[in-house]
């Protein structure tokens, strides 16, 4: 039987992000996938995902402007700084709310 995840970036929008975690443990889910929780603190997001029961499937790290449809942070030599900033974000993330992967998003060469 596959086990499903929320993801609570996308589902749930009628909640302020904080609140979706509990939405998804209301409608079922005991795991969560995140796009880009970093608006919010990493330490208040852990306790209400412990409090909810929850894990984390996937955590992406921060893609600069890939999402808006720009090129990203990981293709280009002149956003190098960018990208390791984003994964040391993503890492302090990680640590307090330990998903089981973290994804990368390409970008565009």
């Amino acid at each position: 039987m596959p086990r499903f995840s929320a993801n609570i970036s996308t589902m749930f929008r009628e909640v302020p992000m904080i609140g979706r975690p509990a939405a998804a443990a209301r409608a079922g889910f005991r795991c969560v996938e995140m796009q880009f929780p970093y608006d919010l603190g990493a330490d208040g997001l852990a306790t209400t995902l412990t409090d909810h029961a929850l894990s984390v499937s996937v955590l992406n790290v921060p893609a600069g402007d890939f999402p808006q449809g720009g090129e990203g942070n990981v293709t280009l030599p002149e956003k190098r700084a960018e990208f390791r900033d984003a994964v040391a974000l993503t890492r302090r993330y990680a640590e307090k709310l330990r998903p089981s992967n973290v994804n990368v998003l390409a970008g565009v060469p």
